[in-house]
């Protein structure tokens, strides 16, 4: 095998390597200013992509980016009528 050949089988395997590193990232989303609770009953993705999470403080929408949290809100007939989501449908 030449050095031009070696070079090139090089090549394609980092270069795959790379492409499938660079494809999967890790982020780790925490309470507070993120998701609600650490506590989650279900996850459900909807046909958009969005997560749906349910938790026992609210009900929480992922778009891809950030998380949007839905609360029950006591003068707010059309909110959630508890602010601890079991399931979803």
């Amino acid at each position: 095998m030449t050095i031009k050949k070696i070079f090139i089988i090089i090549s394609i395997i980092l270069l795959a390597i790379y492409q499938h590193s660079a494809a999967q990232t890790s982020v780790f989303y925490k309470t507070g200013d993120q998701i609600s609770s650490s506590l989650i009953n279900s996850i459900y993705q909807d046909k958009k992509g969005y997560l749906w999470i349910a938790t026992e403080y609210g009900l929480n929408i992922f778009d891809g980016n950030q998380f949007h949290t839905l609360r029950h809100k006591d003068k707010d007939p059309n909110s959630l009528c508890n602010n601890h989501v079991r399931t979803i449908f």
